[in-house]
């Protein structure tokens, strides 16, 4: 071997030991962030489907309408939104002849790193017990969080002109309202890709249409 191909592999050498850890390193963080970032996104839509349309519930046995079917009781007069708060909502589901539950007062909250709902017999301003309530969706305890988006509240509400609303509460203002938004953040760990962490950022609108 001549003084050249010595130089030459020597240098070859060096370029593969610079070039080939990171391309390792990069290899398998995207080895451990694809399935972590399926199940951020598949729990995202978990929770706003639930939120919205509404899915199944340990607490009934059956599916539990969202706030898409939200409406107003005629007697007694009762609001379609009976709490709405930055971090909570609550809303009535009227008799449903399809199902056994009647007038289901449900409120959805986010605790903590999670989103639960509960069920009512009455439209009580109180937290719920923890006995009392599910989280959604179950099977992601634990391993994805769920967290208010930096620049939103969780629960946002618009009144009859698209106005944006102070959360009333359980005071008066309830009937005003005619849309509801959502936004919140689900991610693994502290959402860093650096540490093969998955986040995703969550919006959506609902109209309420029986309020």
């Amino acid at each position: 071997m001549t003084l050249v191909e010595l130089a030459l592999v020597i240098g070859l050498v060096g370029i593969l030991a610079i070039s080939v850890p990171p391309l390792v390193l990069q290899g398998s963080r995207s080895f451990m962030f694809l399935p972590r970032s399926q199940l951020v996104n598949r729990t995202a839509l978990e929770v706003i489907h639930a939120c919205v349309e509404g899915s199944f519930s340990t607490l009934t046995g059956q599916a539990l309408p969202g706030l898409r079917y939200a409406a107003r009781q005629s007697s007694p007069l009762q609001n379609a939104i009976w709490i709405a708060e930055d971090q909570r909502v609550g809303f009535l589901l009227p008799h449903n002849p399809a199902t056994t539950a009647d007038n289901q007062y449900v409120l959805l909250r986010l605790d903590g790193e999670s989103i639960k709902r509960s069920i009512y017999s009455n439209n009580a301003c109180s937290p719920p017990s923890p006995s009392s309530e599910e989280v959604i969706p179950y099977d992601a305890v634990g391993v994805v969080r769920v967290l208010d988006s930096p620049s939103r509240r969780l629960f946002r509400y618009y009144d009859t002109n698209g106005m944006a609303m102070t959360a009333p509460g359980c005071g008066a203002g309830l009937s005003s309202i005619r849309r509801i938004d959502i936004a919140f953040v689900a991610q693994t760990g502290a959402g860093n890709f650096d540490r093969a962490d998955a986040r995703v950022d969550v919006t959506s609108s609902i109209a309420i249409r029986f309020p």
